[in-house]
């Protein structure tokens, strides 16, 4: 009888255990509430004072926000993604409702995520690193996306859009090889498919490599 006991609670614990595990690269996506996609016509005004502000109300209701920075050639623009009562409570960044824009061909893309290796890296401050991001050609893309959750744990994403294959993967390796400080690229054992469903999802993993970021660090990563 004692035998049986001690196999039952065995296979409840080893049950457990497996259920964890599981658990580790599950892709949360709150959606409590009406979220939206907008552009920041005024960027110049996206400033600490507005992330400390973001960081409050996201983190009071548990909600997130993904700010992302997207280049096409020698263009740049700033956009934010989040829960609708909180972003129309911004005027001074003018923001203008878009459509999603990640419908693209996925076989002209790369894509990974960054993180901080362990916990010993977290001392180290992160560096800003598009004055050293390499030339990109007119039709050519970069994707840089911060998901924010509640006390601004991050999930960093960056995806390279190039038809031309060779391109393509030498921004990648280059971009992957510029300094960004406690941040580094990490390997997830995901597919590109995957990798784009969690970036239009703006979905947020609970995982040890996503650093907590505070408001300063994320403008220097994003601006």
């Amino acid at each position: 009888m004692i035998l049986w006991l001690v196999l039952f609670f065995l296979v409840i614990a080893i049950s457990f255990v497996l259920a964890l595990l599981s658990m580790r690269d599950f892709q949360e996506v709150p959606r409590s509430q009406e979220y939206g996609l907008f552009l920041i016509r005024q960027p110049a005004q996206f400033s600490a004072d507005i992330l400390d502000l973001i960081h409050t109300r996201i983190t009071e209701e548990g909600l997130i926000v993904s700010i992302e920075r997207l280049l096409k050639g020698k263009k740049s623009t700033l956009v934010i993604f989040g829960p609708k009562k909180v972003l129309e409570s911004l005027p001074q960044l003018d923001l203008l409702e878009l459509e999603d824009y990640t419908d693209v061909n996925r076989v002209n893309l790369s894509a990974w995520e960054v993180g901080v290796k362990s916990f010993k890296d977290l001392h180290l401050s992160v560096k800003s690193f598009f004055k050293d991001l390499p030339q990109l050609d007119m039709e050519e893309q970069f994707w840089w996306q911060i998901v924010l959750g509640p006390s601004f744990q991050s999930q960093i994403r960056a995806v390279v859009i190039s038809s031309d294959i060779r391109k393509r993967l030498d921004l990648s390796s280059s971009i992957q090889r510029l300094d960004l400080g406690r941040l580094t690229k990490i390997p997830k054992p995901f597919t590109l498919d995957q990798f784009l469903d969690f970036y239009k999802r703006r979905s947020l993993t609970y995982d040890p490599h996503n650093p907590n970021l505070t408001p300063q660090e994320v403008l220097q990563l994003i601006l």
